[in-house]
This record gives structure tokens, sequence and C-alpha cells, in this order.
């Protein structure tokens, strides 16, 4: 049997799964790759397409379930802005590391800091009036306590006008406040949410950005223990394992 040593770490976010049944194949054949070769896999949110709370009902939910939770490699969330009610008690569920923007790790001698990319700095004045709002502890027991389909309506309904709004609305991020939410001052940033790939610098900060899985395709972004970062594409995974 032949052994791969695991001296990579990977970031992926933004695969709204559950709103792209398409995708399903290729993230498969991207996590069989990943579990071979993976110290550790960061999801930096919105891994699902919309999360309306623990009593979702969606029939491929156990399948990746049981896909995600028999992976061999250690796996991180943070949450998104599509996915933020899967929370500290779901991924504890799940197996997982539950992370808050701003979480710093450290890797090959670079502190890497962790965001979604929705949190303050990005600079989306309508988004960021309601966002504390929709995030607070209050709101989200409120808003629980709801029959599951009035929720499963309220949040489809919010995603799509969310859409709409980003589709049309050019963002821009003021990285200084990310760098001041983060536990330390970082060299490297990794983030997500505005579905495309990005290598950006801000003073002496490499900023990366992930995209979105949408319409078929896959970002996922490879950090060595040499040092050497890469974005990469379905081409390298493997062929495999299909659903």
């Amino acid at each position: 049997m032949d052994f791969v040593k695991k001296e990579s770490i990977y970031f992926i976010s933004d695969i709204h799964l559950l709103a792209f049944p398409n995708q399903y194949p290729q993230l498969l054949q991207a996590l069989s790759f990943i579990e071979k070769k993976a110290d550790h896999l960061y999801i930096l949110g919105d891994l699902f397409g919309v999360w309306w709370g623990p009593d979702y009902q969606y029939p491929p939910f156990d399948r990746w379930y049981d896909v995600f939770t028999t992976l061999s490699c250690p796996i991180s969330f943070l949450p998104g802005n599509r996915d933020f009610l899967f929370d500290k008690k779901m991924t504890q569920r799940w197996g997982w590391n539950c992370l808050t923007p701003g979480h710093v790790i450290d890797y090959a001698g670079k502190k890497i800091a962790l965001f979604h990319g929705d949190e303050p700095g990005l600079l989306d004045r309508s988004y960021q009036r309601i966002r504390p709002i929709l995030r607070s502890s209050f709101l989200k027991n409120l808003f629980l306590t709801l029959p599951e389909p009035l929720r499963q309506k309220m949040c489809l309904k919010a995603r799509i006008s969310r859409e709409d709004h980003q589709q049309w609305t050019p963002l821009e991020i003021d990285y200084q406040k990310w760098i001041m939410q983060s536990r330390q001052i970082p060299e490297i940033i990794i983030h997500g949410h505005l579905h495309y790939e990005k290598i950006t610098y801000y003073d002496e900060i490499t900023i990366y950005q992930l995209g979105s899985w949408d319409g078929g395709a896959a970002s996922m972004l490879e950090i060595k223990k040499t040092g050497e970062i890469n974005f990469l594409d379905s081409t390298l995974f493997t062929k495999d394992f299909f659903l």
C-alpha cells in the first residue's frame, strides 16, 4: 500500500450545498483528494446554500453527514452568511471545530487569519446594518421557535434577495478592520463570500479570496508545509469517487 505524507492544509468556501445538486460529484472528488493529502480542512462558510435550523429536512442531508463525518482529516468550520445557524452545537455533532471570524492559525511559519468575508469591513452598508441584528442570540432563538416550513420560506426568500443584491453591487473590503478583528497580526488572510478567486496585497499582508462552487466550478486553496500556496482546480482532483 502506498502512503502519502499529509503535508498540506486546504481551504474551501461557498459550496452552497443543497442549492446546486449538479456540484455534488465534484465535491466528492475534491474531498477524496483532500482526505489523502490534508493535515486539516478549513471550510470558511456557506457550505450550505441555506440553513434554517437543526431540524433541516432535505434528502441528501444524511448522506453529506456520512461523507463529512467519515473523513480522516480534522475539519474546522467558520459559519457564513447563509449558514450562520449551523452553530457550535451543530459542528460538535458533526465532529468539527467551530471557528469565529479573525481566528488565526500558524502554519508553514505564517500567521493566517480566517474570515468568511461578510464581516464588518466588507463595504456593504445595507448588509452591515442588519448583520448584527440577524446574528443576535435573541433573534436567532426567536427564529428557531417558528415552525420549520415558515423558517424555510423566510430563508429561501432572503437568499434570493441577497443574491440579487450581490449580483448588482460591486463590493470592496476595508482590510484594516479585518486586521483589527484578528487575534494576532496576520501575514496572510483567507476568506470567501465574494465568489471569485483573487489575490490582493495590503501593506505586507497577502489576501487570498476563495471562489464559489456555483455552476460546477471548484475553488480550493492549498498551503503546503514548505510554504508554497496554490489555488487548485478540478483537473487535479481524483476521478474515481462519484456520487
